[in-house]
């Protein structure tokens, strides 16, 4: 009971807190899928807004489901003049030539991240910048085989957290990507004791 007097409590202190101004401007409404870079950015602003105002402190972002050949991101790759869609990509990379147009691929959705990372980067919010209490995980899913493991992913932001980068880490099947999750967790000050087949709390990560 407690709990949930907890969570009305932080709940109605939203109520006395003027909604923020933003320029509408600030972001591209008008853009649609057949302009990638410009939908994926504009939508990486929405994300923005939200964690600039304090609208929010969790968010997530499934760019499109690769897996699937209707979805608005699966043309990506032709309207930037790659051949083929994503999940054809993913399926040819282990041909003759694949493996470069799904790299040119990543190249160009790790830039769109990018941009937003920057943006956070440069902007103050209170005391700190957007950058210094977040934390981002980016990744991927898929591949040509569909196995769901040994996937790259970028651990961003979070430096307030006591999140530490510029390095890279390759784990072995003995760590599950759960641990992972747990530490961030751990650092946004939400303990758990574990998390699906999470085993442990992650050191590398952390400063």
């Amino acid at each position: 009971m407690r709990a949930v007097e907890k969570r009305v409590q932080q709940s109605q202190r939203w109520l006395s807190i003027p909604k923020p101004k933003v320029d509408p401007k600030s972001v591209d409404l008008d853009v649609d899928q057949k302009a990638p870079r410009e939908y994926l950015r504009s939508m990486y602003d929405l994300l923005f807004l939200a964690f600039q105002t304090d609208t929010t402190r969790l968010a997530t972002y499934m760019i499109g489901q690769v897996a699937g050949a209707t979805t608005i991101a699966n043309a990506f790759p032709a309207c930037i003049g790659l051949k083929g869609n994503w999940h054809g990509l993913a399926h040819g990379a282990g041909k003759a030539g694949g493996a470069e147009g799904l790299g040119k691929f990543d190249q160009f959705l790790a830039e769109q991240f990018g941009y937003f990372l920057q943006r956070l980067h440069e902007t103050p919010r209170g005391t700190a910048r957007c950058w210094t209490t977040p934390g981002f995980l980016y990744g991927s899913s898929n591949s040509r085989t569909h196995q769901n493991r040994n996937y790259p992913l970028v651990l961003a932001g979070g430096t307030g957290l006591g999140l530490k980068h510029g390095h890279y880490r390759r784990y072995g099947n003995d760590v599950p990507l759960s641990n992972l999750f747990v530490t961030m967790l751990d650092r946004i000050g939400v303990p758990v004791k574990g998390f699906a087949d999470s085993t442990a709390e992650m050191s590398d990560p952390l400063a």
